[in-house]
């Protein structure tokens, strides 16, 4: 048995966590700071009065917001898509070292 042998978790592990916590708190901080302002814009859009909705810097910010998760989404899965569209292309490829520099594969095409 090893008397050294650390229980924790690794240090790269803990510091993601760690910033990912941050990030959290910082996102939930914000928007408790503008959540009033963006909210007063919030009856507009929702009723569909798009005039009072887009007149207004809040209700701009506001639209901004609410359409960033489902962009951040869209952006997400085409990524996700090409990289595995990418993968089968190359198949069975091994890409030798030198490869890494030209960028270029003569056996794979």
């Amino acid at each position: 048995m090893n008397q050294n042998a650390s229980l924790s978790a690794p240090p790269r592990r803990t510091r993601t966590i760690a910033l990912l916590g941050l990030a959290v708190l910082v996102m939930a901080s914000a928007v408790f700071v503008v959540r009033r302002p963006l909210m007063m814009a919030a009856p507009m859009c929702v009723a569909g009065r798009w005039h009072g909705c887009f007149d207004t810097f809040n209700g701009v910010v506001l639209m901004t917001l609410v359409a960033l998760p489902p962009t951040a989404l869209v952006v997400w899965a085409l990524a996700r898509r090409r990289r595995a569209a990418a993968s089968r292309r190359r198949g069975g490829c091994r890409w030798p070292r030198w490869v890494w520099s030209t960028g270029r594969c003569r056996s794979c095409g």
